[in-house]
Protein backbone atom coordinates (compact mmCIF):
# COMPACT_ATOMS: atom_id res chain seq x y z
CA UNK A 1 0.00 0.00 0.00
CA UNK A 2 1.54 3.51 -0.99
CA UNK A 3 1.76 6.18 2.01
CA UNK A 4 0.58 9.75 1.03
CA UNK A 5 2.65 12.17 0.73
CA UNK A 6 3.55 14.05 3.93
CA UNK A 7 3.18 17.74 3.84
CA UNK A 8 3.34 20.31 6.58
CA UNK A 9 0.40 22.03 8.30
CA UNK A 10 -0.56 25.32 7.04
CA UNK A 11 0.05 27.16 9.82
CA UNK A 12 4.12 26.27 9.68
CA UNK A 13 3.74 27.00 5.77
CA UNK A 14 2.12 30.44 6.11
CA UNK A 15 4.55 31.08 9.08
CA UNK A 16 7.20 30.12 6.66
CA UNK A 17 6.05 33.04 4.39
CA UNK A 18 5.32 35.43 7.56
CA UNK A 19 8.89 35.36 8.62
CA UNK A 20 10.41 35.44 5.48
CA UNK A 21 8.28 38.44 4.14
CA UNK A 22 9.09 40.76 7.32
CA UNK A 23 13.14 39.73 7.12
CA UNK A 24 13.24 40.92 3.18
CA UNK A 25 10.35 44.06 4.31
CA UNK A 26 13.02 44.94 6.85
CA UNK A 27 16.27 45.12 4.45
CA UNK A 28 14.04 47.16 2.29
CA UNK A 29 13.16 49.64 4.92
CA UNK A 30 16.92 50.58 5.53
CA UNK A 31 17.33 52.53 2.59
CA UNK A 32 14.78 55.56 4.13
CA UNK A 33 15.26 54.18 7.90
CA UNK A 34 18.88 54.97 7.58
CA UNK A 35 18.23 58.38 6.41
CA UNK A 36 15.05 59.24 8.39
CA UNK A 37 15.73 57.72 11.63
CA UNK A 38 18.89 56.54 12.17
CA UNK A 39 18.29 55.40 15.71
CA UNK A 40 16.03 52.40 14.33
CA UNK A 41 18.87 51.34 11.64
CA UNK A 42 20.39 48.65 13.94
CA UNK A 43 17.09 47.42 14.92
CA UNK A 44 15.99 46.73 11.82
CA UNK A 45 18.66 45.10 10.47
CA UNK A 46 18.55 42.97 13.46
CA UNK A 47 14.94 42.00 12.42
CA UNK A 48 15.89 41.29 9.18
CA UNK A 49 19.05 39.05 10.34
CA UNK A 50 17.31 36.80 12.65
CA UNK A 51 14.46 36.61 10.38
CA UNK A 52 16.03 35.04 7.65
CA UNK A 53 18.10 32.46 10.06
CA UNK A 54 15.46 31.38 11.66
CA UNK A 55 13.91 31.15 7.86
CA UNK A 56 16.53 28.91 6.88
CA UNK A 57 15.80 27.11 9.78
CA UNK A 58 12.90 26.65 9.56
CA UNK A 59 12.85 25.57 5.37
CA UNK A 60 15.94 23.02 6.67
CA UNK A 61 13.69 21.26 9.55
CA UNK A 62 10.66 21.44 7.05
CA UNK A 63 12.79 20.19 3.94
CA UNK A 64 14.00 16.48 6.69
CA UNK A 65 10.45 15.62 6.53
CA UNK A 66 9.18 12.36 4.83
CA UNK A 67 7.63 12.94 1.72
CA UNK A 68 7.46 11.46 -1.56
CA UNK A 69 9.30 13.45 -4.81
Amino acid sequence: MRESPQTLPPLVINLFFVIGLVSALSFRLLIGVKELQPELFRPVWYVGIIGYILFLYLFSVGWKLPFTR
